[in-house]
C-alpha cells in the first residue's frame, strides 16, 4: 500500500462499482494499492452519467445507482480545474480530446501518476498515463 496520491479518470470508478469482474478486481487492486485517488471535478458529471446509463437500462435500481454515486464520490479528492488553455494544449500535444486531457494535465500539473483504461490516454502520454490492470 502507498500513502502516494494517484490521478484517477472515471474508469477507475466505473470498474471499481459497475465493471465487469475482471475490470473490477483490477480497480479494487488499484484502491488497495494506492487508496488516495485524486480526479478531476470532471469525473463527477462523468461518473453520474455512466451510473445514469446504467439504470436507465435496467441494470442497477435509482437507489443503488445513486448509493453508488455518493460512494463514489466519497473515495476520492478533487482536484482544482486546469486552466482552459492549458487543457488544450495538452489536448493538441497529446492528441487527445478535450475530455481526456483534462485528466492529463491535471497529472501533470500535480505531478501524479495517471491510472486509466483509455487507450488513447495511455497510447499518448505514457510519461504519466498508466494501465488500471497493471497496478
Amino acid at each position: 500500500m502507498s500513502d502516494r496520491p494517484i490521478l484517477i479518470d472515471n474508469n477507475a470508478l466505473v470498474d471499481f462499482f459497475v465493471g465487469e469482474e475482471v475490470l473490477k478486481k483490477d480497480a479494487e487492486n488499484l484502491r488497495r494499492k494506492f487508496p488516495f485517488w485524486m480526479t478531476s471535478p470532471l469525473c463527477r458529471y462523468e461518473f453520474g452519467n455512466v451510473l445514469r446509463t446504467y439504470i436507465r437500462r435496467g441494470l442497477v435500481s435509482e437507489t443503488d445507482g445513486l448509493l453508488m454515486l455518493r460512494q463514489g464520490l466519497k473515495m476520492v479528492s478533487f482536484c482544482s480545474e486546469c486552466a482552459e488553455e492549458v487543457i488544450l494544449t495538452e489536448a493538441h500535444a497529446s492528441k487527445l480530446t478535450f475530455y481526456d486531457a483534462t485528466y492529463a494535465a491535471c497529472a501533470r500539473w500535480l505531478g501524479y501518476p495517471l491510472y486509466t483504461r483509455d487507450g488513447d490516454i495511455l497510447k499518448n502520454c505514457p510519461e504519466i498515463a498508466h494501465a488500471i490492470s497493471g497496478a
